[in-house]
C-alpha cells in the first residue's frame, strides 16, 4: 500500500504535467483575444500607434499585479540578462511580424510562422539536449499540417517579405528556448512585465520615427485596455507553459493560435470556415490530445495515480 504523501507526491507531480500545457492553451487563446480586441480598434489609428497604446495598457496591468501580489522586491529581476535578452527578441519578432503583415496575406504569414513549434523543439535539443521521440515529431508534423489548411495559404503576395514572416518564427522559437534559461528565483509575473516594457518602448519610438499621431476615441481607448490585459496575459501564460512543462509536449500546442484565430474570425468579422478550414481544425484538436495522453510521462503518472 502507498502511503498518503507518496500518493500526494504523484498527484502533484501530475498537476506539474498539466500546468505547461494548459498554460500554452491560454496563452495562445490570449493572443488570439488580444489581436483580435486591437484589430476591432484599428479603423484610423496608424498601426505602430496602436500597438504603443496596447503596450501602455499592457505594461500598467502588469505592474498592477507585481504591486497587489507582492512581487515588488523581484523587479530587479527585470534587467537579469536572460530576461533582458527573451524580452529583446520579443520586440524583434513583434516588429518582423508587424511588417509581413502589412506587406503579406495574413493567411500566408499565419502558415509560416507554424514553423515556430519546429523551431523550439530543435533548439531544445541543441540548448538543452533534450530528447525528441518520433511521436512528438510526428505530431509536429500533423500539427503544422493543420494549421496549414486552416490558413490555406495563397503563392500571391509571396515576396521578400516572407523572409520577416520566417525571421518572425525563428525569433519566436529563440525567444522560447532563452526563456527557459531565466532563473528560477525570477517570477514569471516580472518577466511579463520586462516584455510590455520593451515592446512598449519599441513600438512607441517606431511610431514617433515613422507616424503621424491620431488621438484615439473612448472606444478605440478601451478595446485597446481589453488587448493589453490579454496581451499580458499572453506574456504571463507563454512564459510560464515553457517553464514548466517538458517542451515536446508544450511546444506543439502552439498550433492552437490557428484554431482560435478561425473562432475569433466567425464570431467578430463573419468569417465562416470552408471545409478545408474546418477539417485542418480536427487535426490540431486530435494532434493536441494525442500528445498530452500518449506521453510516455503522463502514463507514468496517470498509472501511479490510479495506484
Amino acid at each position: 500500500m502507498r502511503s498518503k504523501k507518496t500518493t500526494g507526491e504523484s498527484l502533484s507531480a501530475l498537476d506539474r504535467f498539466y500546468a505547461g500545457p494548459l498554460a500554452m492553451v491560454g496563452a495562445t487563446g490570449c493572443y488570439v483575444a488580444s489581436d483580435t480586441t486591437m484589430k476591432l480598434a484599428t479603423a484610423g489609428l496608424p498601426l505602430y500607434e496602436t500597438l504603443a497604446l496596447r503596450g501602455v495598457f499592457a505594461t500598467a496591468c502588469g505592474v498592477l499585479l507585481v504591486f497587489v501580489t507582492g512581487q515588488v522586491r523581484a523587479i530587479p529581476g527585470l534587467i537579469d540578462r536572460w530576461v533582458l535578452t527573451r524580452n529583446a527578441l520579443e520586440l524583434a519578432a513583434v516588429i518582423c511580424y508587424i511588417d509581413a503583415l502589412v506587406n503579406l496575406p495574413i493567411a500566408n504569414v499565419i502558415a509560416i510562422l507554424q514553423i515556430t513549434p519546429l523551431v523550439v523543439l530543435l533548439g531544445a535539443r541543441i540548448a538543452f539536449k533534450e530528447r525528441l521521440g518520433a511521436a512528438p515529431m510526428v505530431c509536429i508534423l500533423l500539427g503544422f499540417t493543420g494549421a496549414v489548411m486552416i490558413a490555406h495559404p495563397t503563392g500571391e503576395g509571396l515576396s521578400s517579405y516572407a523572409l520577416l514572416a520566417i525571421g518572425t518564427a525563428f525569433l519566436g522559437g529563440v525567444r522560447d528556448i532563452v526563456g527557459r534559461m531565466v532563473p528560477v528565483r525570477i517570477a514569471g509575473l516580472v518577466v511579463a512585465l520586462g516584455a510590455s516594457i520593451i515592446v512598449l518602448i519599441g513600438t512607441a519610438a517606431m511610431h514617433l520615427i515613422i507616424e503621424r499621431t491620431v488621438v484615439p476615441s473612448l472606444k478605440q481607448v478601451s478595446l485597446l485596455s481589453g488587448s493589453g490585459f490579454f496581451l499580458f496575459g499572453g506574456h504571463y501564460l507563454l512564459f510560464s507553459a515553457y517553464k514548466s512543462g517538458p517542451i515536446a509536449v508544450v511546444a506543439p500546442l502552439y498550433y492552437l493560435v490557428a484554431l482560435w484565430a478561425i473562432f475569433a474570425g466567425a464570431l467578430f468579422f463573419r468569417t465562416v470556415p470552408d471545409a478545408l478550414a474546418i477539417a485542418g481544425m480536427v487535426l490540431v484538436v486530435l494532434t493536441g490530445a494525442a500528445i498530452i495522453v500518449f506521453d510516455p510521462k503522463h502514463k507514468g503518472k496517470r498509472s501511479a495515480r490510479v495506484d
